[in-house]
């Protein structure tokens, strides 16, 4: 794989945090150095690089109006109302045949021994 970026004569090489952090901080010889480079700069860098791939859709969504918004929201608003109507219609037929089967069972009012 091609760790260069560019084209033709005019390469960058591209740094991996891991290496600069094992150049200037061995992790043979643990320092104050090292921990302060991990937590102070390495890590934010790291987790914050996570951020990057969906804040960049979120940019071109509005940006370059990828996605009609108002079709989302009222897709979103749609499935959540239906799903919440299945999961009612569901729990309540299942509270309702589960109460004759309770009543003959004597599951109802029964008490464990133990």
């Amino acid at each position: 794989m091609n760790m260069d970026v560019g084209s033709g004569s005019r390469r960058a090489p591209v740094l991996r945090p891991f290496t600069v952090i094992s150049v200037f901080f061995p992790p043979s010889q643990p320092s104050i150095g090292r921990l302060a480079f991990v937590s102070l700069v390495h890590f934010p860098l790291y987790f914050n690089s996570h951020l990057a791939i969906p804040a960049g859709i979120a940019f071109a969504n509005l940006r370059y109006r990828l996605w009609d918004i108002d079709v989302l929201i009222r897709r979103t608003l749609q499935y959540t109302l239906l799903t919440g109507v299945l999961a009612l219609v569901y729990f309540g037929v299942v509270d309702e045949t589960m109460q004759p089967a309770e009543a003959s069972l004597w599951l109802g009012d029964h008490k464990r021994a133990g």
